[in-house]
């Protein structure tokens, strides 16, 4: 089994999850969901995990489960966003992230998120948009995407066509 701190789980799993290691950041998570079954931080990073390991009908039932708990939990609607991106169901996914950077308007994950949504949507958004939501994100102290940043590129290119 995973060696976890039994005062820090959700740090220990979220590094996990971070560094790819699912198998033993589910490991840790089945116990630490054992010993705290309520914990949202943990249920949090279920949905998290069902993500990462391609279980999006999973993430989006036990996410929703945290967002019908608590609208304003801006990290459920984010990791929502991404179960929905996972399913192509890029209209939900836009609609939790906004909700999300409205509840957390510091949050650069979410206008991150959103500038990925918005030019997934193509061509029934405006790339101008999407291009606000990455700068947001940037100087809200997101990490400059290259590759996002050349589909904005070309978005925007084809847009003035």
């Amino acid at each position: 089994p995973a060696p976890v701190s039994p005062q820090t789980p959700v740090i220990e799993i979220s590094r996990m999850l971070k560094a790819g290691n699912i198998r033993n950041a589910r490991e840790a998570l089945v116990g630490a969901l054992t010993a705290s079954p309520a914990d949202d931080q943990l249920r949090l990073l279920a949905g998290v995990l069902y993500c990462k390991e391609g279980s999006f009908e999973k993430a989006v039932k036990a996410l929703n489960k945290l967002v019908l708990k608590d609208v304003a939990n801006a990290q459920a609607r984010v990791a929502l966003a991404g179960a929905y991106i996972g399913l192509g169901n890029h209209a939900d996914a836009r609609q939790h992230l906004e909700i999300a950077v409205a509840y957390e308007p510091k949050m650069s994950e979410g206008y991150f998120n959103l500038a990925q949504v918005l030019l997934m949507a193509s061509p029934n958004s405006d790339p101008r948009v999407a291009r606000e939501y990455y700068q947001e994100a940037l100087k809200l102290g997101a990490e400059p995407d290259p590759e996002l940043e050349s589909r904005l590129r070309a978005a925007l290119a084809s847009a003035e066509e």
